[in-house]
């Protein structure tokens, strides 16, 4: 029990002779808190390829040792890059797990004449890359940190907050991948049903860098070999007060440094997240840049289809804000509007089926919007559409909430055949319903899925 005796580094030297694999398990008094005991695998067989867990914190000690704790079993190495800045107890934690230690440099980004060495943040240096602001932390720049600092094969990033829930065997045999790849796709995961591919896990190879102060975003040459391993996912889940304490922090940060890049370099990714940032603060000028964004001629389809659905559900929001404005003197006025922002609404969506054929959230919304209007016909068609992948998501490096790949089109196809009065297919689709609910999801769910079979 390593709170009583051992941790996991000194347990893993205490039994250094063994070449022990060290995996951390059992129960937690906090749910953000280390798990409570230590398995030492003594003599595991020899790997034919390595392991690198690293990432950069800055006053994470509430979450750290349960991120380290699911990935001690699996990596070779743990190395972990602390921010100067941290306040709590994030150091303490890391020396529990981590191999190495490194202190970051300059978190806020590259300073003229750095002498930091290592090859990527030499590129980065070079490259004049801009710094944050308001004492911000420069993602791509602390991340080369940490990817400079590994020496296995392999190289696993993650962040603070976001552990291991699946795949460990599979980090434990990467020597089974392609030779010839060099990046590997991962599912990350929030606590909301919500998930995203992301090339998280890649060789160790100086051309494969973090690129972009805000936000994640890995670039390496376009000859190199992608490869997918769903089989892997990530938990992304952080301690209420320090999710509150960071999102105040990159308020202002984010939308000024994604503006800075949008303006010189012209990135795309730059210009949608500060679409997507301005939505808590300016729907307007969210807006503005989403319809930018789709003007431009690109060819980024899975980019293009996220930007069509948030666009849609802007429209769709003022569609509803002008018929609660409307008083009985301006409700034909009103109702004219609104079906206006309606039919902007159905054909973004419409076009969502040019950017990303994966996709299948949009036909779902088309048939809320015809549902809306009593066409239940209509609806019936477009959710057949959306129940086309249930039980597969597709594998994209853009959100996807899970209930549209699993529950939500039967739920909605159960609805829509009642109101047309086909109670044969309605209850068809209501045990669909109750067999695709996610086991994760709340009891409320299933008990009525159950009660609607009952009742059909």
């Amino acid at each position: 029990q390593h709170t009583v005796k051992f941790n996991a580094v000194s347990f893993r030297k205490y039994l250094g002779d063994f070449r022990p694999r060290v995996e951390v398990l059992g129960p937690k008094a906090d749910p953000h808190g280390d798990p409570a005991f230590l398995l030492a695998v003594l003599n595991p067989p020899a790997k034919t390829a390595t392991l690198s867990l690293t990432l950069p914190v800055r006053d994470e000690g509430k979450d750290l040792g349960h991120v380290l704790a699911t990935f001690r079993g699996a990596a070779d190495e743990i190395v972990v890059g602390i921010d100067p800045r941290t306040k709590d107890n994030t150091r303490e934690v890391a020396e529990r797990y981590a191999d190495r230690i490194i202190d970051l440099v300059d978190p806020e980004g590259p300073v003229p004449g750095n002498t930091y060495e290592g090859p990527r943040c030499r590129a980065m240096a070079e490259a004049k890359e801009a710094r944050v602001r308001d004492g911000g932390v420069h993602f791509a720049w602390v991340r080369n940190q940490c990817l400079d600092a590994c020496k296995s094969d392999w190289i696993f990033m993650t962040e603070g907050h976001e552990s291991l829930a699946e795949g460990v065997d599979v980090l434990l045999n990467l020597g089974q991948v392609p030779d010839a790849a060099r990046v590997a796709m991962v599912w990350r995961s929030d606590g909301r049903g919500q998930r995203w591919g992301f090339p998280w896990l890649h060789r160790n190879d100086s051309h494969i860098l973090y690129e972009r102060g805000t936000h994640n975003s890995l670039a390496f040459p376009d000859s190199y070999m992608v490869v997918k391993l769903p089989q892997v996912r990530t938990l992304h889940e952080r301690d209420h007060q320090r999710s509150v304490e960071r999102a105040a922090q990159r308020r202002v940060q984010n939308r000024m440094h994604l503006m800075d890049d949008w303006l010189r370099r012209g990135s795309e990714f730059s210009k949608y997240y500060l679409a997507s940032e301005w939505r808590e603060f300016d729907t307007a000028r969210s807006e503005q840049h989403f319809r930018e964004l789709l003007a431009m001629n690109s060819r980024n389809g899975s980019m293009r289809y996220q930007a069509r659905l948030i666009l849609a559900k802007l429209l769709a929001f003022k569609a509803k804000a002008t018929m609660k404005a409307a008083t009985p003197d301006t409700m034909k006025a009103a109702s004219a509007e609104a079906k206006k922002y309606v039919d902007e609404t159905r054909q973004v969506l419409l076009g969502c089926t040019t950017e990303d054929w994966s996709r299948t959230e949009h036909w779902v919304w088309l048939g809320d919007l015809a549902a809306e209007q009593e066409n239940w016909e209509e609806a019936s068609q477009f959710y057949t559409y959306g129940a086309a992948r249930l039980g597969n998501p597709p594998f994209t490096a853009w959100w996807i909430d899970m209930a549209f790949y699993s529950y939500l089109p039967a739920q909605r196809l159960t609805m829509a055949y009642a109101e047309m009065g086909d109670r044969e297919s309605s209850l068809r689709w209501a045990k669909v319903v109750r067999d695709q609910i996610p086991p994760e999801a709340p009891e409320a769910l299933r008990t009525e899925a159950e009660e609607n079979i009952q009742l059909l």
